[in-house]
């Protein structure tokens, strides 16, 4: 390893590559431990034009990187990584994009060495399909967390509006789709500038037609929408926003978004999509009258009563909860000539049932469901005493005498107009694929 000798340098960062391989915890923590090893294969890899003997010295330091908890031990050879995003040799540039893919933490360097731009633009003009998924599973990681800066931004939705037309790839796809859900995910603190930077994603997205894309395909493909979960998270995302963003999804053309996700949640058993699928639509009924109307329209009022009361015990508990979300929603939302749709459904026993279950098993701290409850409650009381004393006196409400003795949630206090609308919330970490 220590040698000038281009050959014996070969055959040892050979021998050191199978090594870790074969148990790269061991390997590495034997290469960290020696405090000559790592700093000489760096420097092997800055001073050698040898194809093959960068192949395996990245390989060394990508494995280092994805292991050990400090990867900053091998930072010094992140310029001699970016230069080597120039070889000619395909499977060079692909170990140094998954090694790159590694220090995705450390936002500051890849921002600095300008790093995704230039992945970018191998993207753009490979069509080297290992690459792709490599380029596009190293951003999926580097855009997870901060927001980038939009200009970063604008660039990596730019390049996959025109993947996501391109491509057929499955595991690109849904590289593509990671990313613009971590774009399109609210920012982990709240200030002007990071909204500003969020809704001029969003429009851009927008603006680009990239939604659309999610529900259509060319040829017989099945769209991303129906088999990538990410795909509905975006969607689900750019629905959290507000009104005008929640319409320019329900006005794509040529399909009805509100059908595909109920057929969505009425024919899938993958928990991911029901509960991705239950939180975009509890982010649309915190939208308009209007648009609360087109879901009740559609029969989402009974499917999500079915889903909270779970009769047959076959929703998973968050998908539950995200349905709740959605029916407490509609009632704050809903035109008031609807109301009396939740009283005949027994709504205000079924919402109130499902808080005390909550409290009752200690499973949810959630107090703004409980508080938004309040508030749904107290919407439709106040409508069943005026129904009442207009007509006959007799409540709509299966329960409703028995509602109003017992519940601490029928006080008829004074109702704010307000909804929850929250982005999808992921993991700090990815792993690669």
């Amino acid at each position: 390893l220590y040698s000038d000798k281009e050959e014996l340098q070969k055959t040892a960062v050979q021998y050191l590559r199978k090594q870790i391989t074969i148990n790269a915890a061991d390997t590495v923590s034997h290469l960290v431990g020696d405090e000559s090893i790592i700093p000489r294969l760096i420097d092997i890899l800055k001073k050698s034009n040898n194809p093959q003997i960068q192949f395996e010295v990245v390989w060394i330091l990508k494995t280092i990187a994805s292991v050990e908890e400090n990867p900053n031990l091998i930072i010094d050879s992140f310029s001699r990584l970016s230069e080597l995003l120039r070889s000619t040799c395909p499977k060079v540039c692909e170990m140094c994009i998954w090694t790159i893919g590694n220090f995705s933490e450390n936002r500051s360097l890849i921002l600095k060495m300008n790093i995704i731009p230039r992945v970018l633009n191998i993207l753009q003009h490979t069509d080297n399909v290992r690459i792709q998924k490599r380029i596009t599973w190293a951003i999926s990681r580097a855009t997870d967390g901060n927001p980038l800066p939009f200009p970063v931004n604008h660039r990596i939705i730019c390049v996959y509006s025109n993947l996501l037309e391109s491509s057929k790839i499955k595991e690109i796809l849904k590289n593509v789709c990671k990313t613009l859900c971590n774009l399109t995910t609210s920012p982990p603190h709240d200030s002007e500038l990071l909204h500003f930077n969020r809704n001029s994603v969003f429009k851009l997205i927008v603006d680009l037609d990239i939604c659309s894309k999610l529900f259509h395909s060319d040829d017989d493909e099945i769209p991303m929408i129906y088999q990538n979960v990410y795909a509905i998270r975006v969607i689900g995302n750019i629905v959290a926003g507000n009104g005008m963003h929640t319409q320019s999804i329900l006005d794509i053309k040529k399909v009805n978004v509100l059908s595909v996700f109920y057929s969505l949640l009425s024919n899938t058993n993958n928990v991911d999509i029901q509960i991705s699928v239950c939180r975009t639509i509890a982010n649309i009924s915190a939208g308009t009258a209007a648009q609360t109307k087109a879901m009740i329209g559609l029969g989402f009022l009974p499917f999500m009563i079915r889903i909270v009361e779970n009769t047959h015990d076959t929703w998973d508990d968050t998908v539950r909860y995200e349905a709740a979300w959605t029916l407490v929603n509609m009632v704050i939302s809903c035109m008031h000539s609807q109301l009396h749709l939740f009283l005949e459904q027994d709504c205000i026993s079924i919402i109130e049932k499902y808080i005390i279950e909550q409290k009752k098993n200690d499973v949810d701290d959630d107090i703004d469901i409980v508080d938004y409850s309040h508030q749904a409650i107290a919407r439709l009381v106040m409508e069943e005493k005026t129904l009442m004393t207009e007509t006959t006196g007799i409540p709509i409400s299966p329960n409703f005498a028995e509602n109003l003795r017992a519940s601490p949630f029928c006080n008829p206090v004074s109702v704010q107009r307000k909804h929850s609308r929250r982005s999808h919330i992921k993991p700090k970490r990815f792993t690669p694929y």
